[in-house]
This record gives C-alpha cells, sequence and structure tokens, in this order.
C-alpha cells in the first residue's frame, strides 16, 4: 500500500506498532487509525488475491446451498456458499487469507 501511494511509510509504522499492542490484524488497525477507508482496503485486498469483493445484503441466499457447508465449518472459517454449479462454486469469505 506504500509503494501504491494509499498510505505512507509514516503511517504503516504507525500502524505496525498499534498492531504489536492490540493483536489486531494489520488491515484493521489501518481502518481504525483512519489510514485508509474499509472499501479501499477491500478494493486492494481483492486485487492482490485475485478475488471479488461481494456485498451480500443484497444477495438472495439459497437454503439447500447454504447449508451444504456444515455450520461449525462455516463459523470457523467463516465462509458461506453462495451459489453451487456442477463447473463451479461461489463461496464468500469474510477473510480470504485465513485458509
Amino acid at each position: 500500500m506504500v509503494e501504491q501511494g494509499v498510505i505512507t511509510g509514516e503511517q504503516l509504522a504507525i500502524a505496525l506498532d498499534e498492531q504489536k499492542r492490540s493483536g489486531r490484524k494489520l488491515g484493521g488497525t489501518l481502518i481504525a487509525l483512519g489510514f485508509v477507508s474499509e472499501d479501499r482496503l477491500l478494493a486492494l485486498l481483492a486485487e492482490q488475491l485475485g478475488v471479488e469483493v461481494v456485498d451480500l445484503s443484497h444477495y438472495r441466499y439459497k437454503p439447500e446451498v447454504v447449508t451444504t457447508i456444515p455450520e461449525q465449518l462455516a463459523r470457523r472459517y467463516r465462509v458461506i456458499l453462495l451459489d453451487n454449479s456442477p463447473k463451479q462454486s461461489l463461496i464468500g469469505m469474510a477473510d480470504p487469507t485465513d485458509l
């Protein structure tokens, strides 16, 4: 994010110090400190990971699909199966880096 000009090196250093104190993930720390918005951070992470950001508040759930992933597993990894077809599955994740 420093190389992309989103935050400065000084802001990164401050965020890393705060992250050590709080134990929070770096992204959450950057947001809490006001160095980056949640939407901007999501867009940057999605680009870096090659995934799409999906707004689940406008998504129509299919109960027969959602319940495919066992609840305990879904809660542990904060994932939800949104769509399932013979060729591909669409999985929503709160944190795609937490695999």
